[in-house]
């Protein structure tokens, strides 16, 4: 990505199917009409969060705005292996037990250490019963934490878990500042703490949602010094809003939509791809005591409707 304002703007496809997730970008030129600093990055949205703090709201959909403010103990890469993040190593040490090593230097936006202590406040604020989020569902073999020294915890679990490390990437265990949490309550939602690349600085409901540069990163900080994250539903408003060049990307745009711009040509647009590790599910509720989906009938021929050639040779030619 280049600061360069004049430069190619960005279209990222992703297509959202029983089979997966693909993302497809293309890169367009054009000229704001408004003056932007060459620095800021304007990101077309399509979702709006109920919070920022991932304790209440850990939609799929929010992802990109949480992960450029909160960070996981590990990550997956492209290859799906385990990456070191704020955590730098990791070992088993019995069938519930996994100890890992701390990254030292990280300090939460609020200026509050980041270390075991925090990891531990994180996972008690998890779990604490008068305080109920959302994530608590997604890691249920998880049981807390306990400080080994400073930059070294234990995270336990309940029984042996064969997906445990998979467990610390979710969005669910990105690691918040339970300290600011605590003092905030649910405002913090609207006011989050978190280690990473980017910090809150302000949320319009309806309009857009901007955050700074993280001069204190501890990876180094990002490559422009605002990035703001603008509400706009329809997709192909999003889609002119770049052509027009009042964004410099348009997320969750349908494939339709790049179709259309490689076909019609427009000028200075190109279009690229790209995969992911991510992979998209959904479900359907096959409790017995629902009305409809509880007949095994009923999932049996929605299942049969489901055309997995047309899903196959569309995300192959996304590049997906």
């Amino acid at each position: 990505m280049t600061n360069n304002r004049s430069s190619l703007r960005l279209l990222v496809v992703t297509i959202r199917l029983i089979a997966g997730f693909g993302i497809t970008s293309a890169f367009a030129g054009g000229s704001a009409e408004e003056a932007v600093p060459d620095n800021e990055l304007r990101v077309g949205f399509h979702s709006k969060p109920v919070s920022l703090d991932p304790h209440y709201d850990t939609s799929g959909s929010i992802m990109p705005i949480q992960r450029a403010i909160h960070e996981p103990l590990i990550k997956l890469d492209y290859d799906a292996e385990y990456i070191p993040w704020l955590a730098t190593s990791w070992e088993q040490v019995d069938d519930t037990t996994w100890r890992l090593e701390l990254r030292e230097g990280v300090q939460y936006h609020s200026g509050n250490p980041f270390n075991a202590e925090a990891v531990k406040a994180f996972f008690d604020r998890t779990f604490d019963p008068a305080d109920e989020g959302r994530r608590r569902g997604w890691i249920p073999n998880i049981v807390g934490a306990e400080v080994v020294d400073e930059y070294t915890v234990d995270i336990l679990a309940d029984v042996p878990h064969a997906g445990f490390l998979g467990d610390l990437t979710r969005i669910h265990i990105h690691i918040t500042d339970a300290v600011r949490a605590a003092e905030l309550g649910e405002e913090h939602g609207r006011n989050p703490s978190g280690t990473g690349p980017f910090v809150f600085d302000e949320w319009r409901p309806g309009e857009y949602i901007r955050l700074v540069s993280n001069e204190n990163y501890w990876g180094g900080g990002p490559h422009v010094d605002v990035l703001e994250f603008r509400f706009i539903p329809e997709a192909s408003t999003r889609v002119t809003a770049l052509e027009l060049g009042e964004i410099d990307i348009a997320w969750e745009v349908p494939p339709h939509e790049a179709d259309r711009i490689e076909t019609t040509g427009v000028d200075g647009v190109q279009i690229d791809t790209a995969g992911t590790a991510r992979p998209m599910v959904y479900y359907m509720n096959s409790h017995p005591d629902h009305p409809v989906l509880g007949d095994p009938r009923v999932r049996r021929a929605i299942a049969y409707a489901i055309d997995n050639e047309v899903i196959a040779e569309m995300l192959g030619r996304l590049g997906a």
